[in-house]
Parts: structure tokens; sequence; C-alpha cells
């Protein structure tokens, strides 16, 4: 710094700094005062930046960076070193790039460290100046291109001025490899805060001029773009009214706000925009640091168990399993070089085997070679440290005399330091002195400003005050307060206690004024229906008053002013008044629109835009609005229809959804918490936040419109009744899909989104339960009435006039197959543009529905059981009539079969004729069938199910009608058996894509009638011989019992005799485990026991292959 003191008279630096101050542009604006610069000259002050210069406006900065957060502070991640104090030394050039590196570094290890600013000072003169000023940009070139390690502040401390470079390429510390910006960022100061938010601090060149007097705010003015100074962007803020950079400076905590200041972002102020420098990459320490590091550790914290200390491998992640391959890599596999070394092994491995020991001359020879081998390179290895030796004497004698020569010199440079070190500690402890008190008298001025600032800024409140200037008094208030915020920590002392009340005295009398002027301007005996242009502006300057006041004071005036807004509405719209009634209820909005509109014309500019004064009269009259309907209707209910109900709800939700285009309901909060909504309208609330404002009251009303559906229901059932009385009169035609439950589903569909628009809570109950009913009411009336009992005479007389009378043929059994088959999709189908949620009739789907739609603290009180047991009812009932049907078109069949002569059957002679006419009963009514109800799958698999366990029990018992069997009328049967089996199982596909019947029916299938097979297996058996007929029928029917043996004797023509005599036999026949063992063997062995059993076996095996061939 230059040795001659220009120095400022201290008028003349008051007079700047009030200056200064009078141009602040609002109330977050920078304020100036007194520093620890204030008594500096320009010139000497710039003498302290000493940036050396080599090297505007925006849009909207908000709306640019809405992708970014709107807050950075690297502060708050504990990855920014504390303040410093360059003091006389202008290199702020080496501070700024240190604390970026020192940040960058922390990012990255996760370890904040303080580095050496001294090193940049005393080792980057390549273009810099060291105390004298510096250029960032090339002394990180610098850095770069001659890959310099910056050591930390405690291998290379700092000291006073500029010193001799200890190390210009040390070993160890961080480096930038050659990654960093120097760019130019004017007009692209986005682009700063983009940097700043996704990568790190920036180091900036700047002009800092005007910061001599700064004290703290947002600096808008008065900042050139002479760069003079360097310092780094810390983060940034874009919440408030004003979106300034953090910049952390190096000029003590005294400066500023705790040593940081805040400059606007936009305007290139300060020249913040010219040069920035970001350091991207900075590399890892190095080997040698950490080792070092790991010394330094282990020594700190020598308390440690061995466990616990670092080592160099740890530090670097390197686990056992790769130093375990690091030495195998090095290791040799000849086992002589092995410390574990076992000759007899070894030996055992060169003379595997006796034979081996002919070539021990060669192994011999080998070694002794090898020996021979090893002694030279041993006596080349000594000869070479024989001369080693020596030659390390000699240089061990030189190294002495040096070591001496150097002890000698080292004696002498310690005495010198010893006399230094006394002079500078000498100096050391008057500049601490020195120090300490400039800083305590830095602090006491800064204070002294301060206190002159909140003085003078008070009686200029109260002079404003009193003046009624509020647009003065705003801009004064802000400042104070700021000011006030400096002396929290000492509102102890009598006279800022004083200061503190008195402001807090004069913003209630700013707030009371202004509400009296408002109250005089528009209620008083002077309030006018116009006003001038100095009016509005008058006003309008209280309104940004108020901002800063008490919010209460802000609540209070806008109560009075929308209640006021308000008054001609609620003299208009009185309940006693004809035009308040619901059938006039679009003239009350068309009244608030047409006031809206102009309130917007003579008051609009007169609020501050963040106020939306519109749109808390809208929500004002919207609660006015709800509570008189409400009266209203209460008072009339005698009058109220559904018709008009509904007019009046369709309007007000339309009115609510106009509100939600022209507001966006930010000051909705309140108006909310007084409505009970359901807890189930928050998509509502999101899409229209005005939903429910107005309609909410009519919520207690609904039960009209439930009344009146309940009234259109019953019609309707009325209607379908008398329909299907009108078509049982006439002849009875192919059924198709009840018509009737279309209509009825058509209906509940439009109840349903009708209530759900109107309400989900009690109402939408009480929906439900009319639902209920008329599910009942259709059920019983219009689908059981339809449908003739199973079982009973008057079934079989309808289906005799329906089914029988058509002679048995196809278009008979399809006819009334067809009836029953409709009658089930009358509520198995979905009518064609349906209701969603009875999607195929699925009743279960509308109680889900219904829960869903529901408020959820309703939803217990929706249960649809009672409704769903009738119906799946009603389902049964035509699936057995289904049955009942098919088994009547095999009936015939049946009695053919019965009628055989089969005991004069001699060999089989191929499918039977009742069994042809039961296939192609079968196999023309089950397609027409599924094609009907493959909208319903499951009710096909239920009716397959049950056709299957009814049908085969039935063929069983018409087997056992089968009497005295011959050998080949039992064969003849056992070939038609397996062949109705496979008819079975092909059923449900024929002659469908589909190839798979249900696993379920499949299994009924196979082993209803495997037990059949097995039944005409067991009659095949010859009897004469008691026990092996005996142990034959347990292995083939072992769940059998007394009267199903009777009735296969039966079947097999046995003589009353032998009847008697195998049933007693069957009757004492041995216990299960003597059963089991004997089904364990095997029954061939058994049966060539005996030459006619042998034969009867090969019998039924001729039979099975039969059956296979022609199957």
């Amino acid at each position: 710094m230059a040795q001659s003191y220009n120095r400022m008279s201290g008028g003349t630096s008051l007079t700047h700094i009030k200056w200064l101050n009078s141009h602040r542009l609002s109330p977050r604006s920078a304020v100036y005062g007194i520093t620890q610069f204030s008594d500096l000259s320009p010139h000497e002050f710039q003498e302290i930046s000493r940036q050396t210069n080599f090297l505007n406006n925006q849009e909207n900065i908000k709306t640019q960076l809405k992708d970014v957060p709107q807050k950075c502070d690297y502060r708050d991640k504990n990855v920014v070193t504390k303040v410093r104090n360059q003091g006389e030394c202008g290199a702020c050039w080496a501070h700024s790039i240190v604390e970026t590196i020192e940040t960058m570094v922390a990012l990255k290890t996760k370890s904040l460290r303080e580095y050496s600013v001294q090193q940049f000072i005393d080792c980057a003169t390549e273009d810099n100046k060291g105390c004298d000023g510096g250029d960032t940009c090339a002394a990180l070139v610098w850095m770069a291109e001659n890959n310099v390690r910056i050591q930390t502040l405690k291998d290379y401390p700092t000291r006073e001025g500029v010193g001799k470079c200890k190390e210009k390429t040390p070993q160890h510390g961080v480096s930038i490899l050659g990654n960093f910006t120097c760019d130019n960022f004017v007009d692209k100061e986005v682009q700063m805060v983009r940097l700043l938010a996704n990568h790190g601090p920036l180091v900036v060149a700047v002009d800092a001029k005007s910061w001599q007097h700064y004290l703290g705010g947002v600096i808008q003015y008065h900042c050139d773009n002479d760069l003079n100074h360097a310092a780094q962007i810390v983060g940034y803020d874009l919440t408030g009214d004003i979106p300034y950079y953090i910049v952390r400076n190096t000029w003590d905590t005294s400066f500023g706000i705790d040593g940081y200041l805040h400059i606007e972002i936009g305007h290139d102020l300060c020249g913040m925009a010219e040069e920035n420098i970001f350091a991207c990459i900075v590399s890892p320490l190095t080997m040698m640091s950490i080792e070092s590091d790991v010394k330094v550790f282990n020594s700190d914290n020598e308390d440690l168990s061995e466990d616990n200390r670092l080592s160099v491998n740890g530090v670097l992640g390197i686990s056992s399993r790769v130093q375990n391959t690091i030495e195998q890599i090095l290791s040799t596999e000849d086992p002589l070089d092995k410390q574990d070394f076992n000759a007899v092994e070894y030996i055992n491995t060169l003379f595997p085997s006796e034979q081996s020991l002919s070539n021990i001359d060669d192994v011999l020879n080998r070694m002794k070679q090898k020996i021979r081998q090893l002694d030279e390179e041993i006596r080349v290895v000594v000869r070479g440290q024989n001369n080693v030796e020596r030659e390390g004497r000699e240089a061990l004698e030189s190294a002495r005399n040096v070591i001496t020569q150097l002890a000698n010199r080292i004696l002498e440079i310690k005495e010198q330091a010893k006399q230094s070190e006394q002079i500078v500690n000498e100096i050391t402890c008057d500049i601490k002195q020195l120090d300490n008190a400039k800083r305590n008298l830095t602090q006491s001025i800064i204070m002294l400003n301060n206190l002159h600032i909140l003085v003078e800024g008070t009686d200029r409140l109260q002079e404003a005050t009193k003046k009624r200037q509020y647009g003065q008094s705003a801009s004064i208030l802000q400042g104070v307060m700021d000011v006030l915020k400096q002396f929290e920590r000492h509102r102890h002392i009598p006279h800022i206690s004083q200061l503190a009340e008195q402001v807090e005295s004069i913003r209630t009398q700013l707030g009371q004024q202004i509400l009296e002027d408002f109250r005089n301007a528009f209620e008083g005996p002077n309030a006018r229906n116009s006003f001038s242009q100095n009016q509005l502006q008058y006003l309008a300057e209280g309104c940004l008053a108020v901002a800063i006041l008490d919010p209460k004071i802000k609540r209070e005036l806008l109560s009075r002013f929308v209640d006021m807004e308000l008054s001609e509405y609620k003299a208009l719209f009185q309940e006693n008044q004809e035009i308040s009634w619901l059938d006039k209820i679009d003239k009350r909005f068309n009244w608030i629109k047409k006031h809206l509109v102009e309130f917007e014309e003579r008051f609009g500019r007169m609020f501050p835009p963040k106020w939306e004064v519109s749109e808390c009269i809208a929500i004002e009259f919207c609660r006015i609005t709800r509570k008189e309907l409400a009266k209203v209707m209460t008072n009339r209910s005698q009058e109220l229809t559904v018709n008009l109900l509904l007019s009046a709800i369709s309007k007000s939700t339309a009115f609510e959804k106009l509100l939600s285009q022209r507001f966006t309901g930010i000051t909705l909060k309140e108006s909310q918490n007084e409505l009970k909504l359901g807890s189930d309208k928050s998509n509502e609330l999101k899409i229209n936040p005005f939903w429910g404002q107005i309609s909410q009251c009519f919520e207690s009303h609904l039960s009209l419109y439930v009344e009146a559906q309940d009234k259109n229901l019953s019609k309707l059932i009325d209607q379908f009744v008398e329909e299907h009385q009108k078509l049982s009169k006439t002849e009875i035609v192919v059924s198709e899909v009840f018509a009737t439950s279309g209509k009825l589903f058509t209906q509940y569909k439009m109840c349903l989104v009708t209530c759900v628009s109107l309400s989900n809570r009690q109402p939408l109950v009480l929906l439900s339960t009319t639902f209920q009913k008329y599910l009942r009411e259709y059920a019983h009336r219009v689908l059981q009435s339809n449908l003739p009992r199973v079982g009973a005479l008057s079934s079989i007389a309808s289906l005799s006039n329906t089914i029988t009378n058509a002679a048995n043929t196809r278009e008979g059994v399809l006819s009334a197959a067809s009836s029953a088959a409709g009658l089930l999709q009358s509520f198995l189908k979905e009518a064609e543009g349906g209701v969603k949620v009875l999607s195929k009739g699925e009743l279960c789907q509308l109680e889900k529905k219904l829960q869903e739609k529901v408020d959820q603290t309703l939803t217990d009180k929706i249960n649809m059981s009672p409704e769903l047991d009738i119906f799946h009812g009603i389902i049964s009932n035509c699936i057995q009539l289904l049955i009942h049907n098919i088994e009547a078109g095999c009936e015939s069949a049946f009695n053919i079969m019965i009628k055989t002569q089969w005991s004069a059957v001699e060999t089989p002679i191929g499918q039977s004729s009742y069994l042809t006419s039961i296939s192609s009963s079968l196999q023309q009514t089950f397609p027409y069938l599924r094609d009907n109800l493959q909208e319903a799958r499951k009710y096909f698999t239920q009716l397959c199910n049950k056709f299957a366990s009814t049908f085969i029990p039935k063929y069983i018992g018409h087997l056992f009608k089968c009497k005295c069997l011959s050998q080949g009328g039992a064969e003849q049967l056992l070939l038609d058996t397996h062949t109705l089996k496979k008819v079975l199982i092909e059923l449900p596909c024929w002659e469908s894509a589909v190839k798979t019947a249900p696993a379920s029916y499949t299994k009924t299938v196979i082993k209803g009638m495997t037990k059949a097979e097995m039944i005409l297996k067991v009659v095949l058996v010859p009897h004469e011989r008691v026990d092996p007929f005996i142990e034959s029928y347990i292995k083939l029917l072992p769940d059998s019992d007394n009267n199903e043996f009777q009735k296969i004797l039966d079947m097999k023509g046995v003589k009353r005799a032998e009847s008697t005599q195998l049933l007693e036999a069957f009757k004492n026949r041995p216990l299960s485990k003597e059963i089991n063992d004997l089904t364990s063997n095997s029954m061939s062995n058994e049966i060539n026991s005996d030459q006619n059993n042998d034969y009867e076996s090969s019998r039924i095996k001729r039979l099975e292959k039969l059956i296979k061939k022609r199957l």
C-alpha cells in the first residue's frame, strides 16, 4: 500500500454515506455507514483490493430459474471456512482462489480443511505481484500448467507480506488438473446461478469502491464495473422480492453482514458477471500426503487400540483379498524358495515310484548344475557388495564432512533465528495490541453509526407519520427495523430499550392512522363515490406501509373494506325479499360479477397485487350467499322442489368453476376450514379450489332428490312387472337379455353420477339404501316371478308347456335352455352404454364403487351383502333349471338303456343307440349355452360343475338298473362308458376355439366316470370263487358299501343263494390293514394262480385295447 495517506475528513465521509443511503430503492436495499474502512481515502481503499483488471440486464430472473432451488447457501453444508482478513496485503486474488479450492475439496472429500494463501503469494509470481495485486485466472493457469499442489495452512502458514517460496512443486496437497473455467457472464447471469446451484462456489472479480461504507442489505445501485477486487460467491437467494448473490469478502467478520454482503442478481452490479472462475475438479491427496496424515493421526491418538489404528491400505480402501493377490503375483512357484520347504515331500515329488529312480543321476546333475549357478550368482553379488561397501565408506566420510560444516552453519543460523524471533515477538505483540485497539474502535464506530442512524431514522419516521407521508414512512420504517435488529443483544440498555418502545409506538400510531384515513375516505361523513388520482395514490402508499406493520392491521383493513363493498348486496338480497329465492339465484351471481369489474376499475391499483382483494370480496360473497341461502331454504322448505333445487345447484357449481378460473384461491384456507367438506374431495379442491363455497348449503336438502329417485325407481319397477306380464301371455320365443335390466342399470348410473356430483356424504348413503331396496324389488317381482321353481309340480307343468311339448326335439331343448339362459343373462350381461360400476352384472362392483365414492367416515354404512345373496340364489336357480332341461333331453335315451336286453348281447358291436342319443343331445345343447354365457364365463363353469355332479350319479343309477348282464353286455356297457367319459370331458369345449375344459369340471368327470368303469369291471370278474372276487371288488371299489355290493350282484344276475353267501363274505371282509396288504401285491400274481381267472383277465385286457383303438 502506498505510504501517503490522504484520509477523508469525518464530515466528507458522513456526507457521502448520507448520499448513498438517500438513494435506497426499497426497505431491503443496502444500508451504508461507518466501517473500519471509512477513514481511508478512495485511493487507499483501492490499494487493499488490488485485483488486476484484464478483461447488462435480464428480463425476469425468477421466471428463468424455476428449475433450480430457490435458495442455495454452501455455508449450510459446512463446506465454507471462516472469513479471513487480508489486512493491508492486497492479495484478495489469492484468498478467493484458496477459499474456492477449500470448498470444492470439502464437497468431494466430506472434510473441511484450510489451505495456504501464503503459498500463492510467495510462489505464483507469474503475472502476479503478491500483496500488490494479481490476476485470479493467471494464478490458476500457473497452478495447472506447473501441476502445483497447494499445501495446507499448517504446512505453509501465513506471514506478513511476500516471502521466499518454500517449494514450488510440493509432493503433497491438492491440485487442479486444468479443470476450471474463466468466463464472462454479462447478460448470462442465469448461467451463473445454475453453476452455483449445480456445481459449487465461484471466484469473481468485482468493483469494490462502493463497499467502503457497506453495513448490510442488498446492493442495488452505486456500484460500477471497474474491476479492482476479488471475492467468492457462496450462494444466492431467490425467495424474496430482490434476488441476490451471497458474496464472501476477505475484510474480517466485522465488515458487512459478518464478513459477507448481498448483491442483486441480474444487473451486472459491481461487475459481478465480468470475470467468473469455477474450479470443477480437485484431485485427491497424493500417497505421501495420505501416509503423512496417517502418521499424524496415529501419533495424536496413541490411546487407540491396534485394531482401531489407521493404515495406508485402510485409508486407500485396499482389501486383504487384493493384498493377497499382489503377493501371489510376486511370489515364485519353486518349492525350493518356500520358507516351509519339506525335503521328504520334495524328494517324493521327484521320485513318485521305484521306476523313477532310474533317472536319479540326471536329477543329481541338474541339481549340481543349479548349485554351481547359484554359487556363481552369490560370488557376483558378494564382489559387488564389496565394491559397494568401499564406495559407501567413501561417500559416508564425505557426507560426515558436509554434515559437520552444515551443523556449524545451522548453529549460526539458529543463533540469528533466536535474535530474529525475539524481535518478531516484540513486533507481533505491538501489532496485536494495535489490532485489538483497531478492532474495538471499529466496532465502537459501527455501533455508534448504527445508533445515529436509528435515532435519526426514528425522528424522521415520527415526523413522516405526523405528516401522513405513508410512502416515506414505509421506506424509513423498514430501514429502522433492520438497524434495530443489530441492537437485539443490547435491548437491556435503557436508551436502546426506549428507542425500541418508541418505534413500536410509532408503528401502532401509524396503523391506527391509516385505518382512520380509510374509514374517513369510505365510511365517514366525507366519504366520496369517486376519488382523484392523488387520493388513490395516497391510500396506495398507506397500503404499502400496512404491509410492514402488524398483520392484524392488514386483516382489519381488508375486513372493513370488504364489508363495505358487500353492504349493498346484503341489503338487496335479504331473506324477506322475493329476489332472494332460488329461482333468481343467477341475479346474485350477476351482481357480484358486475361489482368486481367496477371494483377493479376504481380501486384495483390502490391495493398491492399480493393482497388479492378481489378474491377476498368473492370469498366473502360466497360465505354470505351460502348462509343466506341456507336460511331461505329452511324458512321456505315447503316451496322447495327437486327441479328448483337441482337448477340452483347447477348454477352454483357453474359459478364456483368460474371463480376458480378467475382466481387462484390463495386466500381460501380459512374459508375451507369453516366448510365441512368430505375427506375425499381433495381432488376436486385441487382442480376447483372454490368447490362447495356456495353449493355446500344444498346438501342438507338433497333428501328431496333421493325421495324423487325413489318414486322414479318405484314407477320403473311397476313398468317392468307390467311388461313381463304382457310377455308371459304371448307365445314363448327364444329369450335374449332382459331389456329391463339395462334400463334399471342405466337409471342407477344417472342417479349415482348426479348424486356424487352433489354430495358424497349422507345423501349418497340414502341413495345406496334406495338402490338396495329396488334391487330386491327387481329380483323378487321381475326375475324371481319369471323363474319356474325346479322340482315343483307347477315348474314341471310350465316346463312341459315350454319344453316337453316340442316332442323332445333339438329345437325344444334349445328353446327351453335359451329361456333359462336368457333369464340368467338378464343380470349377467351389461346393457349397451350401461353403468360402469355394474359391468357384467357384478353387483359387488356397485357396492365397491359406492364405498369408493362415499366419504370414508361413512363407508361402513354401505353393505349390499343381502342383495348379493338374493341374486346369487336366482343365478343358482337358473343354473339348476338349465341342468334340469339338459337331463330332460337325455331321459328317453336312459329309458332305452334300461329296456335293452343286455343278457342277450354276446360281443360288443360298437357304440349303442342310447349313447348316440345322449351324446347328440349334449353336444347340441352345450355350445348354445356356452355362446349365450360367454360374457359370464364363471357361471358357465359353475353350470358345468353342477351338471357333472348330477348327471354322472344319474348315469351310474341307470347302470344299476341294467340287470342280468352277460359277459358281452357288460363289455358293451364298459365300451359305452369309456366313450361317454371322453364326450363329457370334451363337452365344454365342443365346437369352440378354446380347447381346455375347466379343471374342476374335468376332475369331477374323471372321478365319477372312473367309478362307473370300475363297477362294470367288477361285473366282468367271475364270482364262482368268493375270496378272489371279494379281493378284486375291494381293489376296484375300495369305498363301496353293502347296498352298492348288492346292486352289482343284481347286475351280474347272481342267484339268491350265491348272493347271500357273497354278501356275507363281503360283510366279513378283512380289516383295512389287511386290505392294504392285499392291494399292495400285484393282481397278476393272484390271477395267474388259476387258469379261469387268467382267461377272464385276458378278456378284460383285450376289451381295453379294443376301447382304446376305437377311441
